[in-house]
């Protein structure tokens, strides 16, 4: 057994929460976290892509 997967004890430690891949915030830190295949999106990422998305759309009509 090498050291890395010995067990020392119980730990206290919390497992890393996912990462949204575009701002880098913790799911602890946003509202939502919608996971993809390869990747995290948070509520707030979305929420500024769709406002961008539509302010786009409107300056194109």
């Amino acid at each position: 057994m090498n050291r890395m997967n010995k067990k020392i004890g119980p730990t206290k430690t919390k497992p890393e929460p996912p990462f949204c891949s575009f701002c880098g915030k913790g799911s602890n830190q946003v509202k939502k976290m919608v996971q993809g295949p390869s990747a995290y999106i948070c509520s707030d990422c979305i929420e500024n892509y769709r406002t961008k998305l539509v302010n786009d759309s409107e300056k194109a009509e």
